[in-house]
């Protein structure tokens, strides 16, 4: 991404309508942004931030606060940003919510972005997700990679581990390591808490039971043969309440049947006495059943009756609308007359239509034949612009690929320096190794005279210690024999031999001394002189040994100086002084190499671009013939539509073509409507009138029929009444057949329930023939009794049952529980071990986190050492410190310099401040490039620089520009943002920020 074109109205500091080409600085591609302090030198890149994501370059401003205090009412406030990417122009325009003075709604923000192929993506959400998806990167990752702000150049340089942790954690999103290290040791603290419940219910386990000991198989035991005793107590109490209660169940049952056989003998004798009315009653329902079949002739009667009545109303209403019907048809024949008339001029009203139709199709025709010309010739314009554009651009590319190809042409010249710079470098090279290895020789060599000295002291102390044990052998073996004589002597008489010499005399004999010494004590002594010897003896052949390999060495020292050929006596300044000879030399040979090398890789990039550009041209070549052609079909088109016009529509109006359209259809429905309805209503009553004669007919008819039905069923009628007497009589029982069922219903049941009354009193008096009344009340007294001492005891039991199964549940619960405990003890610790490996609690004190951070940081500073080695002249190198301090808990990001000259490493923060710009900017671009590469696939080949460069003296200065405009090399866009004066003479191209009457504006160089 590239910008090309700023516009920015009403933002920030900005109260007109500014415009920033960055197209200028093209060719360079290095530029500076200088003005005084609060100008709004920064505001320029944070209106490219926000035109492109909606928010600033530093976080600090509110979205909501980019309009300008000082902008007119009535000037708009908004940023509008051409970038290129992948070789396409893009356009968005954005502005920010602000309120205007005056109002008190706030305008709402918007966006829009154009694509290259002209379509449009308006609305903040969606412009964002589409800027995303072409740049590759969110506008946090952006300002990390495009803008190096103030501060953040020295910002990882000093900060301490745990700040630089945070800062890396922002870049490379790893909070998903830290929250690993969280959620695990979380999952500790869960099986803690896990833990503690599990031994605290265990402890209630243990306190709900009255087991005195652990030994719960014999409690489970001793309380299953209680309830064994209790249930046998339980048994036979409840054996002999069952006895007792069938007992006094069948005498209660003996009793129940002579009560039930008197009160159904008694019930069975008052229904008896019923018997003359019940007997009535069914004489009763066979007089219904009789009126029953003479209801039909009877409702036949009513039904032939009501019928004869209402034809005969129907038949008189038939003739009145046949008059009525037989007048409105005399009306409407007359209006049928004059339908032809009506259809002649409907057939006039339609050719008119017709005409108007046609004129209309015409000049609508007309009307799209010129709206299609102007679009054409609006067409051809644009593409004519486009035309320009893309010629402007192959001119331009043309030219650069002339520079390019003679720059391209001097490659093998290079490559045979570079070729032969190589060969003299691995000269000095091998020199220096072979020195290095002198050095070592030499300080091996050291060592051995130091170890030599060792030696001869240890052998000197050891032939010492050997003399005087020696001497103490000889001392503890003279003692020792004098001490066997005295033992021997001490029972020794006169005239006795001695068992040593024989004589019977013994004039002096031997007395047993107070320093006596043992057998055993001699052995030890004799041991320890043994090991003093084989000691001094290894010791002497290590001396031999040692003074053999001094001589070897410095033999090889003397050959070694004859390779190098070193004239002078060796020590430390002369191996430090050959060194430096030789380290001066390959500086030289490394920088020139590196700058051959430099050019190498650039005529390489260069080669790519050209690539590129070649190809590009091409493109350019085939889009102005694809271009031409469409401008030349254009053309044609538009020749063809203006022959086709017919200039007499041109003065025509549609509109009132439409009127005069709409007034005849108008006359055309209302004439269409009169014919159908004239129509229609004619054939009604034409229909109508033929109907009701028919009508009238069918009721003459149908009145004669249902008259001599009539007689007939009343003659029936008048035959069956004869059974009944008067007519009164039989319709006072025509009203209650409909409760004949209920009737007999009610005597079928008295029959019903009178014999089975009778059957029972039969069976009941066979029953009780041979049983007794008995008084219960006693025998009841005695089997409650029994029956409360058998609920006692099963009470009792089930308490028994009860305890023994709920401590066997708290057994089962405390052996689950147990195993639980040694199940989870094996996840635990597998947590426990996990959770102190990620959070750094162990050997390398390196959190999982910071091991996946280290290996970042390992990148970022690979991408800045290719700078600082260009800045320091090859001098330093940052490295990350990779050894644990002591007394620290978290190591792993520890920022050291290596100081080739020396070849010594130290804390970067001893750098003075010079040096230390020159790290932290190296560090800063490093960084830009890795987040950019981590970001994957993007192309953001542009860079914004915030202040630093006060520190440097001129010629650091020269090279920090020199390393930029290599970067720049690489096609970037570069921009300096800094009010130092010497870089406004060393960078030719700029924007001057100035301000005056509370406005900035700003002026390209």
């Amino acid at each position: 991404m590239i910008p090309k074109l700023l516009t920015i109205s009403a933002f920030g500091p900005y109260a007109n309508c500014t415009q920033m080409d960055f197209s200028s600085f093209d060719q360079d591609g290095l530029f500076l942004i200088t003005g005084p302090t609060g100008s709004g030198k920064t505001m320029i890149f944070d209106a490219i931030t926000f035109a492109l994501y909606g928010q600033s370059s530093g976080g600090v401003r509110e979205k909501d606060s980019f309009r300008c205090d000082h902008a007119s009412p009535d000037a708009l406030t908004y940023v509008e940003l051409e970038f290129l990417l992948h070789q396409q122009s893009y356009v968005i325009k954005r502005s920010p919510k602000y309120f205007v003075p005056g109002k008190k709604t706030p305008k709402q923000p918007k966006a829009l972005l154009t694509l290259p192929d002209g379509k449009m993506i308006e609305g903040t959400k969606e412009v964002n997700n589409k800027i995303i998806q072409l740049l590759g990167v969110d506008d946090k990752q952006f300002k990390q990679i495009v803008m190096i702000a103030q501060g953040e150049f020295t910002k990882l340089i000093f900060s301490s581990s745990d700040d630089r942790e945070k800062v890396l954690r922002d870049l490379f999103h790893t909070e998903i390591y830290q929250e690993l290290e969280e959620k695990l040791k979380q999952k500790v603290k869960d099986y803690q808490v896990k833990y503690n419940q599990l031994f605290q219910r265990k402890d209630e386990l243990k306190k709900e039971m009255e087991c005195q000991n652990e030994d719960y198989k014999a409690y489970l035991d001793h309380l299953h043969q209680l309830c064994i005793v209790e249930e046998k107590k339980y048994d036979e109490k409840n054996e002999n309440y069952q006895k007792q209660s069938q007992l006094l169940q069948v005498q209660t049952l003996n009793n129940q049947r002579i009560e039930q056989y008197q009160k159904t003998k008694e019930k069975y004798l008052e229904l008896k006495k019923q018997e003359k009315t019940y007997h009535q009653l069914k004489e009763k329902v066979d007089q219904l059943n009789q009126v029953q079949e003479i209801q039909v002739i009877y409702h036949q009667q009513q039904q032939l009756k009501n019928q004869y009545l209402h034809s005969k109303e129907e038949l008189e209403k038939l003739i009145s609308k046949q008059k009525q019907k037989h007048k409105e048809f005399r009306d409407i024949d007359l209006l049928y007359q004059q339908l032809p008339q009506q259809e002649q001029l409907k057939l006039q009203l339609q050719q008119q239509e017709n005409h108007l139709l046609e004129k209309i199709t015409q000049l609508n025709q007309y009307q799209v034949d010129f709206k299609q010309k102007e679009s054409y010739l609006q067409r051809l314009k644009e593409l004519n612009t486009n035309k320009q554009d893309f010629i402007s651009k192959q001119e331009k590319i043309e030219k650069r690929l002339d520079k390019d190809y003679e720059t391209i042409q001097s490659e093998e010249r290079l490559k045979l320096e570079l070729k032969n710079l190589q060969e003299s470098y691995q000269t000095i090279h091998d020199k220096k190794i072979k020195l290095h290895r002198l050095s070592d020789e030499y300080d091996h060599l050291n060592q051995e005279y130091d170890q030599k000295s060792d030696i001869e002291e240890q052998y000197l102390s050891l032939e010492k210690d050997l003399n005087n044990q020696k001497h103490k052998l000889e001392l503890d073996n003279q003692y020792y024999r004098y001490h066997q004589a005295g033992i021997l002597a001490k029972d020794l008489n006169d005239n006795q031999p001695c068992p040593v010499c024989g004589s019977l005399h013994h004039p002096h004999l031997a007395k047993i001394d107070d320093h006596f010494i043992t057998n055993e004590q001699l052995d030890k002594q004799t041991q320890l002189v043994e090991q003093l010897t084989e000691q001094y003896n290894e010791c002497y052949r290590q001396l031999l040994l040692k003074k053999q390999l001094i001589e070897t060495t410095q033999k090889q020292l003397g050959r070694m100086c004859q390779e190098l050929q070193i004239q002078e006596e060796l020590s430390k300044e002369t191996f430090i002084k050959e060194l430096s000879i030789l380290l001066q030399e390959e500086k030289g040979m490394k920088q020139a190499y590196q700058e051959m090398d430099n050019q190498l890789k650039y005529i390489q990039k260069l080669k790519i671009s050209v690539n590129k550009s070649e190809d590009d041209l091409k493109g350019i070549l085939q889009t102005l013939e694809h271009l031409n052609q469409n401008i030349q079909e254009l053309e044609k088109q538009v020749n063809y539509i203006e022959g086709r016009l017919d200039k007499q529509y041109a003065s025509l109006s549609l509109n009132q073509l439409q009127e005069d359209l709409q007034g005849i259809r108008q006359q055309l429905q209302s004439l269409n409507k009169k014919i159908k309805q004239t129509e229609m209503q004619y054939h009604q009553l034409k229909e109508l009138s033929v109907s009701i004669d028919s009508q009238i007919q069918l009721h003459t008819k149908q009145i004669n029929h249902t008259e001599s039905q009539f007689n007939i069923i009343h003659e029936q009628y008048l035959e069956a009444l004869k059974h009944f007497g008067l007519e009164e009589h039989f319709l006072s029982l025509l009203n209650e057949v409909d409760k004949k069922e209920e009737y007999n219903e009610v005597y079928q049941q008295y029959q019903i329930q009178l014999l089975s009354l009778k059957k029972q009193v039969d069976q009941l008096s066979k029953e009780v023939s041979n049983i007794q009344y008995v008084d219960l009340n006693n025998q009841k007294v005695y089997v409650n009794q029994l029956k409360e001492e058998c609920l006692l005891q099963q009470k009792t039991l089930e308490n028994n049952k009860m305890n023994y199964m709920m401590n066997k549940s708290r057994v089962d619960e405390i052996n689950r529980i147990d195993e639980k405990i040694e199940k989870e003890a094996r996840d635990y610790q597998r947590y426990l071990d996990l959770a102190e490996l990620t959070s750094g609690k162990n050997q390398s004190r390196v959190s999982l986190e910071r091991y996946v951070l280290a290996a970042y940081f390992e990148n970022v500073l690979m991408y800045a050492n290719k700078i600082m080695e260009r800045l320091s002249q090859g001098r330093y190198q940052l490295l990350r410190r990779d050894y644990a301090s002591k007394g620290r808990s978290q190591q792993g990001l520890e920022l050291d310099v290596l100081d080739l000259e020396s070849g010594m490493s130290r804390d970067v923060k001893t750098l003075s401040g010079g040096e230390s710009f020159k790290a932290a900017l190296s560090l800063a671009l490093g960084l830009s490039q890795m987040i950019q590469n981590y970001a994957g696939g993007i192309e953001l080949k542009t860079l914004f620089i915030d202040e630093g460069f006060g520190t440097l003296d001129s010629q650091s200065l020269d090279q920090a520009i020199n390393c930029l405009i290599d970067i720049q090399q690489d096609d970037k866009l570069i921009g300096i943002i800094s009010h130092v004066g010497e870089l406004q003479d060393r960078i030719d191209h700029g924007i001057i920020v100035t301000r005056k009457d509370k406005e900035s504006k700003i002026t390209i160089r």
